[in-house]
């Protein structure tokens, strides 16, 4: 019998938290053992307390309040290193992600069906948008020597990562939007979207914890370091089925969307950049 852990990271938005943990608990049953962890990011006092209001009686739920906000993948690890069998001789499947997700009733009964190797370390889903954008596969290989240029363009400055920003919006209204081709094949991925990954057993012979050295985007890269690093791979799996309650267009260089998010973008950048 496997344990799941189902693991996301609040901050100052606890109904979408409060969804996600409504969602898991609706998930149809499988044998395996399923539990939740909150890591609330040192949220506003009164978030954080109708968050624990909701959860404190709900089975195999737990609240973790950090005492500062230590960033998305950190969150995500301080919830990792809460668990208590993680041998790698107990098998373990470790569900992370945003908490502004709902899973397909499926989703477990769908997990359950994948076989995969002892090279595979983490299962990419089907991740959906609530305008039926399909978010991975990410990047099958290496990202392009233009897409690693329009990068450095959108970092020089702010004023410029908004032009960016606005072009890309306006070229996608004019020619239409451009869907992910792969969504429906199985393969593996050099990288998949951070709005969830699942970490196999496999992960842990070599890592303890996530790279957690930026504190807010360019998390994706980190992990494809980690597996290429030593010969780990990511599998993604479109028959298991995520949806992401965001657009497309919010996704898009989502981080000048003021100065302050650009700044944490831009200082994420210096440190992932040379794994792009």
């Amino acid at each position: 019998m496997r344990n799941i852990y189902f693991i996301a990271v609040n901050f100052n938005n606890s109904d979408f938290t409060i969804n996600y943990v409504d969602s898991v608990k609706d998930l149809t049953s499988t044998e395996d053992n399923i539990n939740v962890i909150i890591v609330d990011n040192n949220s506003e006092e009164s978030d954080f307390n109708k968050l624990e209001a909701k959860l404190k009686d709900v089975e195999n739920v737990k609240l973790i309040r950090s005492e500062s906000n230590l960033g998305y993948f950190g969150g995500l690890n301080t919830g990792i290193s809460s668990i208590s069998n993680m041998s790698v001789e107990n098998e373990n499947l470790l569900v992370i992600g945003n908490n502004d997700l709902l899973f397909r009733k499926d989703f477990l009964i769908e997990l359950s069906k994948i076989n995969y190797d002892d090279n595979t370390f983490v299962l990419a889903p089907n991740i959906i948008t609530i305008d039926g954008y399909h978010q991975n596969p990410q990047l099958v290989t290496k990202q392009s020597e233009f897409k690693k240029f329009i990068l450095r363009l959108y970092f020089l400055n702010y004023c410029l990562a908004r032009i960016l920003r606005y072009s890309a919006l306006a070229i996608n209204k004019i020619k239409g939007r451009n869907d992910n081709m792969n969504s429906d094949k199985k393969m593996f991925i050099r990288q998949g979207n951070g709005a969830c990954f699942i970490l196999t057993n496999n992960f842990f012979k070599f890592y303890e914890k996530l790279d957690d050295s930026v504190f807010l985007w360019g998390e994706e890269c980190l992990l494809a370091n980690q597996l290429s690093s030593v010969g780990g791979k990511m599998l993604y799996e479109p028959s298991i089925i995520v949806y992401h309650q965001t657009t497309l267009e919010d996704t898009l260089f989502r981080g000048c969307n003021s100065k302050e998010k650009h700044k944490i973008s831009k200082a994420s950048y210096k440190i992932y950049s040379k794994y792009v």
